[in-house]
């Protein structure tokens, strides 16, 4: 099994982890998709390049109120939630139902420290 299936099997796994979880993207700062996995409930228009990499301009407009780096966004829409983490160069992406446990959302953060490690691997190979 490839590095880049174990990756994917790791996401999926996090997906199922929490209910209403629909899909996670890690995309590189110009909103490039390295890796994704969904449920076929997923909102396609939330995972288009254009929708991730506008988080990029979000996150460095907040910054710039002098509270620091933004290191999370949460959005709230009429059927679903987005969650960004930015892990600088990478930024990750969750998306979920309306109805999604947002704080068991956001606690995953620290479960991503050995997928970003392992795909800064794949990426620099």
């Amino acid at each position: 099994m490839s590095t880049l299936d174990t990756l994917r099997r790791d996401l999926l796994t996090l997906i199922h982890s929490v209910k209403g979880l629909q899909a996670i993207v890690i995309t590189d700062r110009d909103g490039v998709a390295l890796i994704k996995v969904n449920s076929e409930l997923a909102p396609e228009l939330s995972m288009r390049p254009a929708f991730l990499a506008s988080t990029v301009v979000t996150s460095e407009q907040c910054s710039k109120l002098g509270s620091g780096k933004c290191k999370a966004i949460t959005c709230f829409y009429e059927n679903y939630q987005v969650v960004h983490f930015n892990k600088n160069p990478l930024l990750i992406t969750l998306i979920a139902s309306i109805n999604a446990n947002t704080g068991m959302i956001k606690a995953l953060e620290t479960q991503f420290e050995p997928i970003l490690t392992d795909l800064k691997k794949v990426v620099n190979a």
